[in-house]
């Protein structure tokens, strides 16, 4: 028996493993939380695990289609406007963000609005990932249903006579005959590793956005900080701003938050590293990087 799973295992591509790595773990929360409901955390952490095997799978197996997409003549135009679209986007929560914190309409502090407008980058291509992920979730589920439906008795023998149309050896062939059982499996599998995808995008987008929260101070120095219209008068007021919040007694979730922050905007702008060096030496001290 184990000698047959190895074999199995071992013909099986990197997805069919991960969804098979998958269902295992699914099958066995549910065998669990059904013998006792009390073990509630063995149950999530099989559920996370096979989340992760499910939206795993389906990276790898999307991962040839996105290259291909990539060098055809209208890939990198398209993700040019999806880029463009993601920090258009990024905009409106950028606006309601500096609204909230100055309490004051943002159009008074545009050059705040457009730094929000990059920290809420990253947070829109979450979320716009999440809404393709559903429409795949979506898109995979009813062709799966749709194919499955034609296992029905009636239908299969229906679908198994027109196969035999087709030339021997053929993909029609072999797909009406044969494989239509197997493409349904695979089709909810996909659909299974899109929704993983999808959970944890929008899971992150949400973790992101509620990062941001806490960092209405800030909004206001760099209010202060936009009166100063040459960079090295900028750099400079805000490497002492950083440098003054990295000395705070902040907590540890606090100071990993601010110090990704510090390492975004200095990223944005390479000339605050210059500022925001001791800041960031410190904050990492902190946390004992």
């Amino acid at each position: 028996m184990r000698f047959n799973l190895i074999n199995y295992g071992k013909n099986l591509t990197f997805t069919s493993r991960c969804y098979f790595l998958g269902t295992t773990f699914a099958v066995i929360g549910f065998i669990i939380f059904l013998i006792n409901a009390k073990f509630v955390l063995v149950f999530e952490i099989c559920a996370l695990l096979a989340s992760i095997s499910f939206a795993a799978g389906f990276a790898v197996w999307c991962s040839p289609y996105l290259r291909a997409g990539w060098d055809s003549p209208i890939g990198r135009p398209v993700l040019a406007l999806l880029h463009a679209l993601v920090l258009l986007l990024a905009i409106f929560p950028a606006r309601f963000f500096v609204a909230q914190a100055m309490k004051l309409p943002p159009q008074y502090f545009e050059v705040t609005v457009s730094i929000c407008t990059l920290l809420f980058y990253p947070a829109m291509w979450l979320l716009v990932l999440s809404f393709i992920a559903l429409l795949l979730v979506i898109f995979f589920t009813l062709t799966g249903a749709a194919v499955h439906w034609t296992t029905f008795p009636f239908f299969d023998e229906t679908f198994t006579l027109l196969g035999r149309v087709f030339p021997a050896e053929s993909s029609s062939r072999i797909f009406l005959i044969e494989g239509r059982k197997r493409s349904a499996s695979r089709l909810n599998s996909h659909s299974c590793g899109a929704l993983a995808i999808f959970a944890f995008s929008l899971l992150g987008c949400g973790l992101y956005i509620s990062s941001t929260e806490k960092l209405s101070p800030a909004i206001k120095w760099i209010a202060a900080a936009a009166a100063y219209p040459e960079l090295p008068g900028w750099c400079k007021f805000v490497g002492e701003w950083v440098t003054e919040l990295a000395f705070l007694p902040l907590s540890a979730e606090e100071i990993t938050i601010l110090l990704f922050h510090v390492e975004v905007l200095c990223n944005i702008v390479p000339e605050l590293w210059h500022t925001c060096g001791r800041a960031q030496a410190g904050l990492k001290a902190a946390l004992g990087v």
